[in-house]
């Protein structure tokens, strides 16, 4: 008897992402921090999520779920100054344009790029 393949489920992405929360913040130990915080429809963290951040010269691919110390549903990207970033994930059915590091200042009187937080959810 000759054995036929067999159909292999495979999981779904499911909706797409919707940005929930956005916020700009100084604090020096996270210099020019992208923080991304992902969460399933059930409330539950995200991880294994591709996220795409693109700049006029360049392309990075991360993924949620590399810092479970922090959650599964992390991940973070170091932003340079003065460039403007979109960052896309769902497939590139959920995109954000225009982040930018906020310009902040230290104690010093020094410059430096300060974090964004973003969170998300599928609906």
């Amino acid at each position: 008897a000759t054995r036929r393949p067999t159909a292999t489920a495979t999981p779904t992405q499911g909706a797409p992402f919707a940005l929930t929360s956005q916020a700009t913040f100084c604090d020096p130990a996270r210099q020019g921090l992208l923080q991304v915080w992902l969460k399933n429809a059930s409330g539950q963290p995200a991880p294994g999520v591709e996220l795409i951040i693109t700049w006029f010269s360049g392309e990075e691919h991360f993924f949620t779920g590399f810092k479970n110390e922090i959650s599964p549903g992390y991940a973070d990207f170091v932003l340079t100054s003065q460039i403007e970033y979109a960052l896309s994930l769902s497939g590139g059915n959920t995109r954000l344009t225009g982040l930018t590091a906020p310009a902040c200042n230290g104690d010093d009187g020094q410059p430096y790029p300060g974090a964004i937080v973003l969170e998300f959810k599928q609906p």
